[in-house]
């Protein structure tokens, strides 16, 4: 499959073979980078967050519904090591005293599935006072909790938007990658499993970033540092070469 062609799939079979790709393309990240300081936790909190008995599966157990501090903290360190580091925003994160208070009244209002794009929007404003987390941070926190509400991943942003779109974190923008998400989820053919709208985001994330890693190994080859016998070869005329061809 070409680049840019999941998002334009409705075969429910192909997005469920990239939803199950998402730990593998996850670790080839991780050991691509994992020598960064930034990166070298991303596996772990990967399967933290996901994996079997992960944060995802744990938050709808608890009696009252909520993630800590502790929970936040790798919550966004994921999130960094995935996309752009910025560490000003694990500073602001310690700074939250409220965390429990501030998740339970978010998740209390996503409870029921499926979820109104209006409660998803109570929800959002609730966890976006929380220091350090914005509308993606907090559309991420609410997938974890209810798979009704995509994650804001660039990837799947760009993927839902197209090319000619501008990225913007906002709550308004969210609303329109929202409808997106849940439009494409009601096209696409029921395969082995049902896919919820934070699986498709997840899917995009694996499709688009396997696409990017192949485009850097195609660059690196191409820059590949010139040999002796590279130059060696641009001083040969092309009739020599073509001589030389022939006597071969």
């Amino acid at each position: 499959m070409a680049d840019g062609e999941l998002w334009t799939s409705d075969d429910g079979a192909v997005w469920i073979s990239w939803f199950d790709r998402v730990e593998d393309v996850v670790n080839v990240v991780w050991e691509a980078k994992k020598k960064q300081k930034t990166k070298r936790d991303l596996m772990a909190d990967h399967r933290f967050l996901f994996g079997d008995g992960g944060l995802d599966k744990s938050i709808a157990g608890r009696k009252q519904p909520h993630v800590t501090l502790p929970e936040l903290r790798r919550i966004m360190r994921w999130k960094l090591a995935r996309g752009k580091f910025r560490p000003s925003l694990m500073g602001l994160i310690e700074k939250n005293e409220d965390v429990e208070a501030v998740t339970r009244t978010a998740f209390a209002k996503i409870s029921r599935r499926p979820v109104s794009r209006s409660s998803v929007m109570v929800a959002m404003g609730a966890l976006c006072k929380l220091k350090g987390v914005g509308p993606a941070t907090a559309s991420l926190i609410l997938s974890l909790f209810n798979g009704d509400v995509p994650f804001m991943a660039d990837e799947a942003m760009k993927a839902a938007f197209g090319p000619l779109r501008a990225i913007r974190y906002t709550t308004h923008e969210f609303e329109d990658f929202y409808d997106l998400i849940r439009g494409k989820l009601d096209q696409i053919s029921e395969g082995e499993r049902k896919l919820t709208a934070a699986d498709l985001s997840h899917a995009l994330w694996a499709f688009h970033t396997s696409a990017a890693m192949r485009m850097s190994q195609v660059v690196s080859g191409a820059k590949r540092k010139r040999t002796d016998k590279d130059v060696d070869e641009d001083c040969v005329s092309p009739k020599a070469k073509q001589r030389r061809v022939s006597s071969e």
